[in-house]
């Protein structure tokens, strides 16, 4: 079994990589929106812009993370441990719905 510091090692670069690849799909729904030409309806870009603006709950979430397990590596708290393990277990859910979501947006 893995000890604690690899498990917040783990914890850390995982929500970073979450919350980077999020940002840059968030940024892609904003520019998207950006792009249409006038005459698109606007129901059309409010799901874009909703969707971007809907990004924010994982990558806020999974930075959150990412915090707390580094404030374990410099603290040992055991509470920042328990937080960061269970957090990361919310923010992969958080970051499944977001992107699924997503994805029926463009069926």
């Amino acid at each position: 079994m893995a000890n604690a510091t690899e498990i917040m090692q783990s914890v850390l670069s995982g929500s970073v990589a979450i919350a980077g690849l999020v940002l840059v799909f968030t940024g892609f729904h904003f520019s998207q929106a950006a792009k249409f030409p006038p005459s698109t309806p606007d129901a059309l870009v409010k799901k874009f812009r909703n969707a971007a603006r809907r990004g924010a709950v994982p990558f806020c979430s999974a930075m959150v993370i990412a915090m707390t397990s580094f404030t374990w590596m410099v603290t040992g708290s055991a509470a920042a441990f328990t937080f960061s393990i269970w957090g990361f277990g919310v923010v992969l859910f958080v970051t499944l719905s977001y992107g699924a979501g997503t994805i029926l947006l463009y069926l």
